[in-house]
């Protein structure tokens, strides 16, 4: 019961973050990343360092993120569980910004 509301919050933050993200095209902000990465927070923790088992995603290299989400959204990792709804969530440049922000490519400001 608990894992169903942690998903059904988690999709409730992507799909917010996701109309914020929208509303200025394909570009999206610092501002709107830090938006779209508090749905994050809650399986892989605080500033993506990782809750185990759920993995960490700061300082994977941008292309690295990428290709994960994408194959998330693409049902092509065994084993996953809610990551592959989640990821359908996300367009492409706002992947991109997440993987930008979990790099740390906004310096001094991202994780």
């Amino acid at each position: 019961m608990q894992r169903w509301r942690w998903a059904l919050a988690a999709l409730v933050v992507v799909g917010t973050a996701g109309a914020v993200a929208a509303q200025n095209g394909s570009a999206v902000t610092f501002d709107e990343a830090t938006v779209l990465a508090d749905g994050c927070v809650n399986c892989h923790g605080p500033g993506g360092t990782g809750m185990p088992p759920i993995p960490a995603i700061a300082g994977l290299a941008p292309e690295t993120f990428i290709m994960l989400m994408q194959d998330f959204r693409a049902d092509l990792v065994p084993g996953a569980t809610i990551m592959q709804r989640i990821a359908l969530g996300y367009d492409d440049s706002e992947i991109a910004a997440l993987a930008r922000y979990y790099a740390g490519g906004w310096t001094g400001s991202a994780p």
